[in-house]
């Protein structure tokens, strides 16, 4: 290919990137991450024009012209990355437990709506083995015992799940506990009844589970298995609910705002409980799939477990705290 040629192919390609570089050294444009992945293949299709250029001897002002740009993308393109990975930790660090802290009241109220009604069915259901079929038919029961039975090769994992590796597992954890804080967020959407119905769901169910599960004996089983990941799902849903709370009462109290105003406010609010959410499912799928179900003395099961439960408590109480934003 003659140079006239090259450049007639490549020049619009070129005039776009120099664009892109020129508002990112002048910060007037911070791409999130799909724009970075743009920005970076790029980057890499104008490496390879470079190398072609030099390959077939092009003229030495095209040459430079395409290093000089290469360069100026190459510093671009790792500053931004480095940038988009402070605000990362900084969502980490301060963002996440800062935005929960300010709505503190919905994270109380959800953790309210979950806790108390599963430790009434758990009582319930410990107390009188048959309790346990008001909220789950037979099969399900079975399963879960079989679940959690001394006996059971692969604790926490019914009958259809035993042969699945962990890797297996973790996908199925982070599917399922996804789901469940997606659906307690949306719900919010109903005005907060469904937020407000799929907690005490939950709470309701876990409840009977643990109930029903320490009545029949099978303690040294079932809560060494449960108590690590714990600390992550279980905050994770009530971090979920608040977030659908939030959604829920910009509808029903919209106070001077348009109702449509109140909400998209409340959403805004809402999206880092929603992402830090997320994230503590992730880990808590994690923990599940692979903590969960090594065979190791209880005493060191729970020793990890009150490990967990007190980092979760410091980090969301701590981490950010005189740094909170306004």
């Amino acid at each position: 290919m003659k140079q006239a040629s090259f450049e007639q192919a490549y020049e619009a390609e070129w005039l776009a990137l120099e664009q892109t570089v020129g508002l990112l050294e002048a910060g007037k444009q911070r791409p999130d991450s799909e724009q970075l992945d743009r920005f970076a293949e790029r980057y890499r299709r104008l490496v390879r024009q470079h190398a072609l250029a030099v390959d077939r001897h092009y003229s030495a002002g095209l040459i430079d012209r395409l290093q000089q740009l290469l360069q100026r993308s190459h510093h671009q393109l790792y500053r931004q990355r480095e940038l988009l990975l402070s605000q990362i930790l900084y969502f980490l660090a301060v963002g996440f437990p800062s935005a929960l802290r300010r709505q503190a009241r919905y994270f109380w109220l959800a953790t309210a709506l979950f806790y108390v009604p599963a430790l009434a069915m758990g009582a319930w259901c410990y107390v009188q083995s048959d309790a346990i079929y008001s909220v789950m038919d037979t099969a399900s029961v079975a399963g879960l015992e079989y679940a959690y039975d001394p006996s059971t090769e692969h604790p926490g994992r019914g009958a259809e799940r035993q042969s699945s590796t962990n890797f297996e597992m973790l996908g199925f954890y982070v599917w399922n506990n996804t789901s469940i804080g997606f659906r307690s967020f949306a719900s919010g959407l109903t005005f907060g009844i469904g937020t407000v119905f799929i907690t005490v769901f939950n709470g309701v169910m876990i409840g009977a589970a643990a109930g029903h599960l320490s009545g029949l004996g099978f303690n040294e089983i079932f809560w060494p298995f449960v108590s690590g990941h714990g600390a992550f799902e279980l905050t994770a849903i009530c971090i979920s609910a608040a977030a659908g709370l939030m959604l829920g009462a910009a509808l029903l109290l919209p106070g001077r705002r348009r109702r449509v105003d109140a909400l998209r406010l409340a959403a805004m609010r809402a999206v880092p409980l929603v992402t830090g959410a997320a994230l503590f499912f992730f880990i808590a799928a994690f923990v599940e799939a692979f903590w969960s179900p090594a065979d190791l003395p209880a005493g060191i099961k729970f020793g990890v477990a009150a490990l967990l439960w007190a980092s979760v408590a410091a980090y969301l109480s701590l981490a950010g705290r005189g740094r909170d934003a306004a």
